[in-house]
């Protein structure tokens, strides 16, 4: 029995193989399929010649639902997408790919013919799951900043610079979706660690459901003229629930507590009805995202 060192490089563990059993199975520059089992047991298969791995395609034929599938496919990780046009199809799955690319990062045509589009996914696998999320919030605190503005002026330019940080938001939203999805799949990933990114998927689906919040609450200025003089302590708490939420400093009681001094707050500033309906509803997914620390 040979035993090997696990050695720690960055954020990943290396273990070498033996020199012999590489030679023997012509895997230099080669690849393996490595398979977890119960009881502490790892299993290498050596992948044959024949095996080796091309990118993950999803093949589809475009149609109404073109975008959607589209979607579909980048979430669940391939990295090739091959779309076959229908004759009559080709101007409306191109109108369908220039808004997936607005959407998803990384996303490029990379051939077009009168019968087909294939798409490729340019995304780098080392991405930050909280890296991303906490760009998400940054960009959602930037859009109530400018909705409160708003409904203070009546500025439609804020209004539409509101929808396209949405749109940023989005963008995030889907990639760290993405990542998320990639990593639970992988394998290597330990199980605590899949529990994990669960958690930072609903996370993230919260901020998602934060930021369209704002959108819409930007959405009212020109109907409602009114002064949000205590957004200021909500994007204050938004940042300390996500920040418990990813270091786990033990102050959840503290910031729920706070949550609902806040709800008070905002109660008492006999807003319109449908302006109070939001607030109340950013503070129940902060709450409900609380849940997770």
């Amino acid at each position: 029995m040979d035993v090997k060192r696990v050695v720690r490089i960055g954020g990943s563990f290396y273990v070498a193989l033996p020199k012999a059993w590489i030679l023997e199975n012509e895997l230099e520059n080669g690849y393996v399929v490595v398979e977890p089992e119960s009881g502490g047991v790892l299993r290498l298969r050596a992948l044959r010649g024949g095996e080796a791995p091309g990118p993950k395609t999803a093949r589809m034929v475009c149609g109404n639902n073109s975008l959607r599938r589209i979607l579909s496919a980048y979430l669940k990780g391939y990295e090739v997408l091959e779309i076959e046009a229908k004759p009559g199809c080709l101007e409306e799955l191109r109108r369908a790919v220039a808004k997936a690319q607005s959407l998803l990062v990384g996303l490029e045509v990379v051939e077009e013919t009168p019968n087909s589009v294939v798409l490729q996914c340019f995304t780098r696998s080392d991405y930050s799951v909280e890296s991303l999320l906490y760009r998400m919030n940054a960009v959602s605190l930037s859009m109530l900043e400018k909705a409160a503005a708003a409904l203070e002026t009546g500025d439609e330019a804020l209004v539409q610079e509101v929808r396209s940080l949405d749109d940023r938001v989005d963008r995030l939203y889907f990639l760290a979706v993405r990542v998320i999805r990639s990593k639970v799949s992988d394998p290597l990933t330990p199980p605590e660690d899949r529990v994990r990114l669960v958690d930072l998927r609903l996370v993230a689906r919260n901020i998602e459901d934060v930021a369209d919040t704002y959108e819409s609450l930007a959405a009212l200025a020109p109907s409602h003229r009114l002064s949000l003089t205590v957004h200021g302590e909500l994007a204050g708490l938004q940042k300390e629930v996500l920040r418990e939420v990813m270091e786990r400093r033990g102050r959840v009681d503290e910031i729920s507590i706070s949550l609902e001094e806040l709800q008070v707050k905002f109660s008492r500033l006999q807003l319109p009805a449908v302006v109070e309906e939001k607030i109340r509803r950013v503070l129940d997914i902060l709450s409900d995202t609380l849940d997770l620390a």
